[in-house]
């Protein structure tokens, strides 16, 4: 296993922009397909071009090192290009959810302040600057024809020049064009406690998150699949993997949008491009299993993979059901870390089989780069011996993680513990527990924990045990707010009497606190993964609140809108009394 203190922070590299890596990929597979999405084929070489398109534009349009790029486009073609252009030119990019609403979203971009905005010509996104006044103090406003109309301008197929759209004849942007700069991305936190706040990511913790993954494929699945990660055909919902896909020069089809997935007919690209690796969020996974199952065959594949949300019992025993080999694996991680541990079915399945509380998700990928230490309100102010922190096997706590692949650059301070042997660890705010075998063990999120009378309820606990006593429940999610417990059930074809009335009585016997029992056809999930609940949603006001707040929002940041309403309103209600009189 090797140990998280490893320097591979990529120190002494020709250059540390993470775009650099990619066209050099892009150069070493020119003839290869490296991407495939919306029915486009894009090799390393064509992908070379259209990011070379895309890096003049921007510096046509005055971009410069430093500069933060908001992009509002969908997963595409020409956003991989713009994202790599982007950080080619020394551009920080803006990523907003867009599940996040207009508010907060004029809020995010506002403490961002990108100089520039990225969107597709023609599209309705511009118009979005008269609902988001921060949008309006973007000085570049760039609208993107299609870049696929580049092309080789070169005698012989070298590609070493493209011809743009507008005619002009330019040379592939090299690799050591790339600006070396610190800052990469910007994102920002869901805001459960308030406004979102910003995160940025460096060029070096991307660099390192790939790293930390290739290492993960080679030490667990290398020999399973029998292939080189590199030799590999990937099958993803989560763009972002796909970057890391062409940085180390293997194909990957992207299918973005969950809500548009056919099932049949992504199992047919699985089959026409030979795709060995499903990876993506256990939605995803799950909905091509269901389909595969329902049609009595196995995925072709050889691996399935899931992770960014708890995988329960019922969809993973469908997913391994289905997986050649049942070579279905589990990969655990967050937003800073990439993976933290990784565990196969077969090992899972086992371990799960009497219905312990929890799931288990396996062995650290890093020698003792996670811990699992009390829970805590406050981290110690002062750098403190970290084994005094840390819970006893078996019993419940929060869960750590540190070394070179986790970033905790620009993190909240609240959210890191500085041990006296100089490392920084992070609170990855998932709550859990460590075997006596090293593995660990996932029950739930450390502010979704609800708390009675001495006793701890965790999420992903009781989540578990109503799929298991439900069947025509699909999904459940058990949440504290304003102190009170609410458990949610979907339940698609409702939920009968008989069943619901189980229910209660199981609860009631399991003594599991429930305030509020809410039964809906469907729960509104995160868009992303659709996986996880989307709380801001769920506990949302009356529809009659939240559209009076969206137009009073409305009012506040249109101040010429609401000049010409009440000129409007002083029209008509002349012309009434003029009616009436």
């Amino acid at each position: 296993m090797a140990p998280a203190q490893e320097d591979t922070t990529g120190a002494g590299e020709a250059n540390s922009n993470y775009a650099y890596h990619v066209l050099e990929s892009c150069k070493k597979n020119r003839e290869k397909t490296v991407l495939v999405i919306d029915g486009d084929l894009v090799t390393g070489l064509q992908m070379h071009q259209r990011i070379s398109a895309a890096v003049y534009l921007l510096r046509a349009r005055g971009v410069v090192p430093g500069d933060r790029v908001l992009i509002t486009m969908v997963p595409s073609v020409d956003f991989f290009a713009l994202t790599v252009a982007t950080l080619s030119v020394g551009g920080c990019l803006v990523i907003l959810d867009p599940s996040m609403g207009l508010e907060r979203a004029n809020h995010c971009i506002k403490i961002a302040g990108p100089s520039a905005w990225l969107m597709p010509a023609g599209s309705w996104f511009k118009y979005l600057k008269f609902l988001a006044p921060a949008l309006r103090g973007i000085s570049i406003q760039i609208e993107v024809d299609s870049l696929a109309a580049t092309k080789s301008a070169s005698s012989g197929g070298q590609g070493d020049k493209v011809l743009l759209g507008s005619g002009r004849v330019v040379e592939l942007v090299e690799p050591q064009d790339c600006v070396p700069v610190e800052n990469a991305l910007v994102t920002f936190t869901t805001g459960s406690t308030g406004l979102p706040k910003l995160m940025l990511r460096q060029h070096n913790f991307l660099r390192n998150q790939g790293r930390s993954m290739s290492h993960s494929y080679a030490k667990e699945m290398k020999d399973r699949v029998g292939i080189s990660e590199t030799d590999g055909v990937y099958c993803t919902n989560l763009p972002l993997f796909g970057l890391h896909f062409i940085t180390i020069g293997a194909t990957c089809l992207v299918f973005p949008n969950l809500n548009k997935i056919q099932p049949a007919k992504i199992l047919e690209s699985i089959k026409k491009y030979g795709v060995t690796f499903i990876g993506g969020s256990p939605a995803f996974t799950y909905k091509l299993a269901c389909h595969a199952a329902k049609l009595g065959i196995s995925l072709p594949v050889k691996v399935t993979s899931m992770g960014g949300a708890p995988v329960y019992r019922g969809m993973f025993r469908t997913i391994a059901s289905v997986t050649p080999e049942k070579k279905a694996v589990v990969l655990y991680g967050s937003t800073e870390v990439e993976p933290v541990s990784v565990i196969f079915a077969e090992e899972k399945l086992q371990l799960e089989a009497e219905k312990p509380d929890g799931h288990c998700i396996g062995r650290p990928v890093f020698e003792d780069s996670a811990r699992v230490i009390g829970i805590l309100s406050e981290p110690p102010k002062e750098p403190v011996d970290i084994s005094t922190l840390e819970m006893p096997r078996g019993e419940i706590g929060e869960i750590v993680v540190s070394g070179w692949h986790v970033n905790t650059h620009q993190v909240e301070e609240k959210r890191l513990v500085r041990d006296v042997e100089g490392r920084v660890w992070l609170r990855i705010e998932d709550a859990g527990y460590m075997d006596r075998e090293g593995r660990l063990w996932l029950v739930g999120r450390v502010k979704w924990r609800v708390e009675r009378n001495g006793k701890t309820f965790w999420s992903t606990v009781v989540e578990q045990k109503v799929l298991d006593r439900c069947s025509v429940v699909t999904f459940a999610a058990y949440l504290p707010h304003k102190e009170e417990a609410w458990l949610f059930i979907e339940a698609p074809r409702g939920l009968p009497a008989s069943e619901e009335s189980a229910l209660k009585q199981f609860l009631l016997t399991e003594a599991i606190p429930v305030d509020h029992l809410v039964v809906k056809a469907h729960i509104p999930k995160d868009r992303r993964h659709q996986s996880k609940p989307n709380t801001a949603v769920l506990f949302a006001a009356s529809p009659f609140k939240r559209y009076t707040k969206l137009a009073m929002y409305l009012l506040r940041s249109n101040p010429l809108l609401t000049l010409v309403l009440f000129l409007l309103f002083l029209i008509f209600g002349v012309i009434f009394l003029l009616v009436l009189s």
